[in-house]
């Protein structure tokens, strides 16, 4: 496994070592102990997966308080979509900062954010497939918003959202929201 560094402090990328023989191809896709050995220490508690079936369907902006903050890794099996990253750290010289990530399906790269980071995804292909693994379960009382269109973060879309969620078309401002991460 490689891990290379990103813009924003601890958010990784993930290249997966894949072998090869006649009967396909295989990837370990979390491997606790060499992650840990370059300083990335993740414990899987829930892995889901996202079918989703029309290109410029959003997700986000999502994260989890510091009660049961959540690292996570993404990964798509099929299609194509970015994945945005956006630090909530109010201490952090890249406070509001974000970085986003062109993902393939099978390209054996995932993307490693850790906790006190915002995340966001678009599909760029009908049929896209993401996998969504994360180190803390889901609390809907330690789960938060923020709009999409949030001018104080101001994500940049290649194509147009077509798809969105009432609750994250309708989710507060950064502004309007306190929180700790």
């Amino acid at each position: 496994m490689q891990i290379l560094d990103t813009e924003l402090k601890d958010v990784k990328i993930l290249i997966l070592d894949k072998r090869e023989d006649i009967r396909g191809c295989v990837e370990v896709t979390i491997n606790n102990e060499e992650m840990a050995r370059q300083g990335i220490h993740f414990e899987c508690k829930e892995q889901r997966i996202y079918h989703i079936s029309k290109k410029g369907t959003f997700y986000g902006i999502h994260f989890q308080t510091i009660s049961h903050p959540q690292k996570k890794i993404i990964h798509l099996l099929a299609g194509r979509g970015i994945d945005y990253i956006i630090d909530l750290q109010k201490d952090s010289p890249t406070y509001k900062k974000w970085t986003a990530f062109e993902l393939k399906g099978n390209d054996n790269q995932h993307i490693y954010i850790p906790q006190g980071y915002g995340h966001a995804f678009l599909s760029l292909e009908d049929n896209t497939t993401q996998i969504f693994t994360v180190s803390e379960h889901f609390y809907k009382n330690e789960s938060m918003k923020i709009r999409f269109d949030d001018q104080q973060i101001n994500l940049s879309f290649p194509i147009d959202i077509a798809i969105i969620s009432n609750q994250d078309k309708n989710a507060p401002y950064l502004a309007e929201i306190d929180y700790e991460v």
